[in-house]
């Protein structure tokens, strides 16, 4: 369990400061934090747990439900090697969501054979941009 936090010290919630193992957090970056009134702070432990106090309501739950373009990034894994082309002859207008479908269901072979693939490319100095590899092998 971790230790106690040195000192929790308020004259009002937005002057509030928090020094737990020689670092002090601004009282800036601290959210509204209850008064020690109505908040046991005995109970905590951490400046996480300080901190989680007034964010945890703030958390949407569950994952976002946004349908947004699945956009492959600049490094040249596997995945990307995977998500290009995929992208280019499957669903060209695929959403994350359905390509992390595609992705996650292909066998553990035919993700290696995108990392081997990738490597090789990098390797010999054949992938430069996108449109370099987006038309090979579906694995």
């Amino acid at each position: 369990m971790p230790a106690p936090l040195d000192t929790i010290t308020s004259a009002s919630t937005t002057n509030m400061s928090i020094s737990h193992a020689g670092n002090v957090i601004a009282p800036s970056l601290l959210p509204n934090v209850p008064t020690s009134s109505s908040l046991n702070i005995q109970n905590l432990t951490t400046t996480a747990d300080v901190l989680s106090t007034d964010l945890m309501a703030k958390v949407p739950a569950g994952p976002s439900t946004r349908k947004v373009q699945m956009r492959p990034g600049p490094a040249r894994t596997g995945r990307n090697l995977a998500a290009l082309h995929w992208l280019k002859q499957i669903q060209s207008d695929g959403t994350i969501p359905a390509f992390k479908d595609y992705y996650d269901g292909l066998s553990k072979d035919q993700r290696q054979a995108y990392d081997n693939e990738a490597k090789d490319l990098v390797a010999k100095n054949m992938w430069n941009k996108a449109k370099d590899v987006q038309d090979g092998t579906l694995h």
